[in-house]
């Protein structure tokens, strides 16, 4: 196979080309110049070396482009050229035994147990008839498995990769033939469960692996029962046995699938930190998986026409008549009145150049009577005319000649015509033996809108295991490409020039996956990880949705063994209706276990319906008397069957009618065929494997196919109504927001992700949940700049009331008024008059914005009174601000008529305006006491600093007291030094005996001058004074106790500087003017009120959800300085 990006040159390789042509000549150079990595650059140049694309220029060191890629840069033709990325390459594949697919040849070279090895031989599938598209899943599977391993062993994710990781893809492929041999046996594990059913003690092996998708699982599962029914006493099964507990396991569904995802994802947000890379991982597989098995579970989607009675016959012939290459038709006897109904068409098919394939017998000592045998002879005979006839398969009759018997059995019970590969009609009818079909239940199978089929493959697979000798087998057409072929439309196994597949199947779409979440432990990487979670939830969701939107029917070829299984899980899961047609009742199949497995059905509340024609006849043999043969009494069957419906009347519905139906209904699950549900216990374990009959049904999962096959069948009773909760439909919503959240910088990236997200708004719903304010303004601004982004949306309207919003709580009121103004926002909180108030505050327009918002007050308004009250509080709060910081008659006046308006309108309810009307009312007597003068803001500042200063004064005279203290009394052993010491702290003419009085009185202007004396800059001359005054004749203090009683002095003085350096001079020690004085007098009852009320205002606005208590905040801590004035008390030194 040909692996590579594309067939003509991919886009990087054009631009590393006319780089190079256009003069860059070095890797380094290339790296520099487009932003890739150097190892990225050196492997592309090494391919387009090797198809010298690229030359390499020795003397310069360099490259330059060859002349062939010269011209077709100049030519602008660079697109005729092929990619140089390609790799020529083959890849080993085989045949999964168990579930009959090809897979990438991967697993063990032995089973480890051998015990538990698996003893098949599947022989459906053939690696030398494999159809492209089977081929291509199995080589990309090989791929993906190749990546991941790379992946793994390099630390990252596929799905995850970061940079310029790029997945090379096939471009072509074929099979060689002649080197198709087998390279061994490998051994691939397999989860199931083992269990006894205790409806038949039989065992039952349920594949459970969440590796294998449904089909996978019920393929494997078919298998396993045939196997197990082949060879009971296998050493294998017997195993199993050994393992197996009582009661029944079920293979986790679809639907289970989805919703254990969503509850992993859930749990996500609350995983360590050091543990989410390990998740995200686990949860990537666990979605990959259920992906495919959606896309597999919608490729097996049908159109199913149910076939009643008389319609059967129209079926057949407009079956036979619509066959363009290929019709295959197994019936388990042939008649000759059966046969001539329909050779006619037959005939017109042949000649048509149709291959008919006549599939027939049911026991394998069978043969076809003489006129049968003479009538498909003529019908060959009539054949040979024309080159372009086809040609008619009869298994048994090589030899061409009417007068030897056929004798080909298929060993089939099986009712089917095969239509090409396009339609196949199963059904209960014996169409070959019975020309009346009016007791016959049968299903038309087509693909979706003439689509491809797969049951319909798969019938065209069992069909030819079926066929008893090998040249004819070999001769029906089966895969894909055979009939492609046949109809001439390819000749070759080459899918060179193919589309890249696409992850789609009828519709279905992988979305893609939430990115690998960052693994750390701060605040931002919490809040990426909650939105990690939220996106693997919506991904979740996604599945969900798209398994909930299904509509179409689903089919699925059941075989053998596996019709018993599907009767037994039908007894035991039925939730609303059951119903079961077959041909004949048998006390072998209608036990007591199965009564008791029917009465707990009943019990549940499901409805059921069981109808039969006759008994089996082991069951009712025919009895005579004297007058011939007289009616046999109720078998067993009969009898219980009839205790339970004496038992349930309303529910369970029992018939014998003349019905040849094989049909089992379990809710929306339907079985058609030719399995006798109620007769044939369906073991195949008994008797010689070549005396077995095979037995094939449609099993058509379909709401709508279920209801119409159960009311021809008698269930009545009305569907039950189900409260399916709706999922969220979402489009990769938290995808995008992970994208911007986990950005180096979001609040830079994020307009650009929002710009190319289908619905911004709604991202932006969503990034609102868990992102910082500060990004959700950015988000907000770039969604509102896109042009007709909101058109039909509420989200530009919301965000933009937001963005206001947000403004106010910022305290910006100017920006909030003017955004409003633009997005025509009218009918935002605050209203407009209020918005202008805020915006104007600390401007010459704030009186005037004022007494235009005094209108609201005579304004009708539906407002609540909590609403009302708030406006108020705003309305006299800012009052009250302009009458105590502008002044002026107008502000007083304002106030006033504020105050008088509110006092007319006031109600009995306590709206919390009492505290602000107090406010107002002391701040109006402030008004009247001043004459309008505004207050002295600078003399309270300047009171207020200088009693913060008189704190920080006291603690400085405090120290110097200390320092004074302790070396007032310090401790001297001589008695000239003690002389020396009291003269200087206890004479009135000593230097330290002046600073005890300035200490006593704090005399700041008196503590300066005795620190200008000059004494005090050379102690030890002050301290030699001292001596020779206290001490005449004596010796001077020296040696450490100078030292010592030297700091002791400095310390004091020390001390007295830092007193003094608090000192403002004699200005310090002046108070305000009379008229400031005064001022403050008269402000000092508002100051008091407003420290009193504070927690009151405080505590109003605390509840105040509006965007008004931001205003209100704002202008309540202009009033901090009087509370805080208040508090204190006027100081003078």
């Amino acid at each position: 196979m040909k692996l590579g990006f594309a067939e003509a040159l991919t886009p990087i390789e054009k631009i590393v080309l006319k780089a190079v042509h256009a003069g860059v000549r070095t890797l380094g150079d290339l790296a520099a110049v487009l932003g890739l990595p150097q190892r990225m650059l050196v492997d592309i140049a090494q391919d387009l070396w090797r198809a010298k694309y690229l030359l390499v220029v020795r003397t310069r060191t360099g490259v330059r482009v060859s002349d062939e890629v010269a011209h077709a840069i100049t030519t602008n033709s660079l697109d005729k050229l092929k990619s140089a990325e390609v790799v020529d390459t083959t890849r080993n594949l085989m045949v999964d035994k168990l579930t009959n697919e090809i897979r990438p040849v991967l697993g063990r070279d032995n089973p480890g147990q051998r015990r538990f090895a698996v003893p098949v031989e599947n022989r459906l599938t053939r690696l030398g008839e494999l159809t492209n598209t089977d081929l291509l899943v199995a080589l990309e599977l090989d791929l993906a498995n190749e990546a991941k391993r790379n992946a793994e062993a390099a630390g990252s994710d596929t799905n995850d990769r970061q940079g310029f990781a790029r997945n090379a893809r096939v471009l072509s492929a074929h099979l060689a033939g002649n080197e198709l041999a087998s390279v061994g046996r490998r051994w691939l594990p397999v989860e199931v469960r083992p269990t006894v059913d205790p409806l038949d003690d039989a065992l039952t092996v349920t594949v459970v692996d969440d590796q294998f998708s449904d089909a996978q699982r019920a393929a494997a599962n078919e298998q396993l029962s045939r196997l197990i029914s082949a060879r009971p006493n296998d050493d294998f099964v017997r195993a199993l046995r050994g393992q197996a507990p009582p009661g029944l396991v079920e293979a986790l569904s679809l639907a289970d699938g989805v919703a254990r995802l969503r509850g992993q994802a859930e749990a996500a947000a609350t995983i360590p930190a050091g543990q989410r890379r390990n998740w995200h991982f686990a949860l990537a597989d666990h979605a990959r998986r259920l992906d495919t098995q959606l896309v597999e579970l919608t490729e097996r989607e049908v159109d199913a026409t149910a076939v009643i009675g008389r319609d059967h016959t129209d079926v057949l012939l407009n079956a036979i008549r619509s066959a363009r290459t290929q019709l295959v038709i197994t019936a388990p006897w042939m008649s000759y009145t059966a046969l001539a109904a329909v050779a006619p068409a037959l005939r017109a098919a042949l000649e048509r150049g149709v291959d008919i394939f006549l599939l027939w017998g049911i026991s394998h000592d069978q043969t076809v009577d003489g006129r049968v045998n003479g009538l498909l002879y003529d019908m060959v005979l009539r054949n040979t005319k024309s080159r372009s006839a086809g040609k008619l398969h009869v298994p048994g009759s090589d030899t061409q000649n009417k007068d030897e018997p056929i004798s080909g059995s298929s060993r089939t019970h099986a009712k089917i015509v095969i239509i090409d590969d396009e339609r196949a009609f199963v059904t209960s009818w014996n169409m070959l033996n019975k020309p009346d079909p009016s007791q016959e239940v049968g299903v038309l199978l087509a693909g979706i809108e003439n689509g491809p089929c797969i049951p319909v493959r798969e019938l065209l697979k069992w069909a030819r295991s079926i066929v008893p000798d090998y040249r004819t087998s070999n001769q029906m057409l089966v895969t894909e490409n055979d009939f492609a072929l046949r109809r001439g439309l390819t000749r070759s196994r080459d899918f060179a020039g193919q589309p890249e597949r696409q992850d789609t199947a009828n519709g279905t779409r992988r979305h893609p996956q939430p990115s690998e979440p960052d693994d750390g432990e701060g605040q931002a990487a919490e809040i990426a990880a909650r939105t990690w979670s939220k996106a693997w939830v919506e991904h979740a969701n996604q599945i969900g949705a798209k398994l909930a939107d299904r509509a179409n029917a689903d089919g699925l070829i059941v075989v053998d063994g596996t019709h018993r299984e599907l009767l037994k899980r039908a007894l035991r899961q039925a939730r609303f209706r059951l119903a079961i047609t077959s041909d004949q009742l048998s006390s072998q199949v209608v036990d007591d276990r199965f009564i008791g497995a029917l009465r707990g059905a009943l019990e549940r509340g499901v409805e059921v319906a069981i109808s039969y024609k006759r008994s089996h006849r082991n069951d009712s043999p025919v009895l005579f008397s004297a007058g011939g043969p007289v009616a046999a009494p109720p078998t067993r069957a009969e009898s219980a069957l009839a205790a339970v419906e004496a038992e349930f009347p309303e529910q369970f519905h029992l018939e014998r009618v003349d019905l040849h139906a094989k049909v089992l209904v379990c809710d929306d699950l339907v079985v058609i065929g030719s399995f006798n549900f109620l007769s044939f216990e369906g073991f195949f374990n008994t008797g010689a494997a070549y005396r077995r009959q095979s037995e094939v049904s449609v099993q058509v999962t379909s709401p709508r196919f279920a209801d119409e096959v159960a009311h021809q069948l008698g269930l009545t009773s009305p569907r039950p109504a189900t409260a399916v909760a709706a999922l969220p439909k979402s489009e990769g919503i938290y995808l995008t927001v992970q994208r911007i959240l986990n950005e180096v910088e979001p609040t830079i990236a994020v307009a650009e992700h929002l710009t190319t997200a289908a619905d911004p708004w709604t991202v932006l719903d969503h990034l609102a949940e868990d992102a910082e304010r500060s990004l959700l303004r950015v988000a907000a601004s770039a969604c509102l700049l896109q042009e007709e982004s909101g058109n039909g949306h509420a989200g530009p309207k919301r965000w933009a009331r937001w963005l206001v919003e947000d403004l106010w709580s910022d305290g910006r009121f100017v920006e909030a008024l003017l955004l409003r103004h633009l997005t025509r926002e009218d009918e935002l909180s605050p209203r407009l008059p209020v918005a202008v108030l805020a915006a104007a505050r600390g401007t010459s327009a704030y009186p005037a914005a004022l007494g235009n918002a005094l209108s609201l007050l005579d304004a009708e308004s539906d407002d609540t009174p909590r609403r009302r009250a708030i406006e108020v509080a705003t309305l006299l709060v800012s009052a009250v601000e302009q009458v105590v910081f502008i002044g002026g008659k107008d502000a007083q006046d304002t106030l006033e008529l504020l105050l008088s308006e509110i006092e007319g309108a006031a109600s009995g309810e306590d709206d919390g305006i009492e505290p602000w009307k107090v406010l107002g009312e002391t701040a109006l007597q402030y008004a009247a006491e001043s004459f309008g003068i505004a207050l002295p803001v600078e003399a309270i500042k300047c009171d207020l600093s200088k009693m913060a200063d008189s704190d920080d004064k006291d603690r400085a005279w405090d120290r110097l007291s200390t320092a004074f203290d302790r070396a007032e009394h310090t401790h001297f052993e001589s008695t000239p030094s003690l002389r020396t010491h009291l003269y200087l702290f206890t004479n009135p003419k000593g230097h330290f005996t002046q600073l005890k009085d300035i200490l006593t009185g704090r005399r700041s202007a008196a503590l300066a001058q005795w620190l200008a004396e000059p004494k005090l800059g050379n102690l030890n001359a002050l301290i030699n004074a001292a001596t020779a005054t206290a001490s005449p004749g004596d010796p001077l203090m020296h040696g450490t106790y100078l030292k010592r009683y030297v700091r002791l002095l400095e310390s004091v003085i020390a001390e007295a500087e830092a007193v003094v350096a608090r000192w403002n001079g004699p200005d310090d020690e002046t108070g305000p003017d009379l008229e400031t004085q005064r001022l403050l007098t008269a402000a000092r009852p508002l100051a008091e009120v407003v420290m009193q009320k504070r927690p009151d205002l405080l505590a109003f606005i605390e509840q105040c959800t509006e965007p008004e208590a931001r205003f209100l905040t704002s202008v309540v801590e202009s009033f901090d300085e009087l509370a805080v004035w208040a508090g204190g008390k006027e100081t003078g030194d």
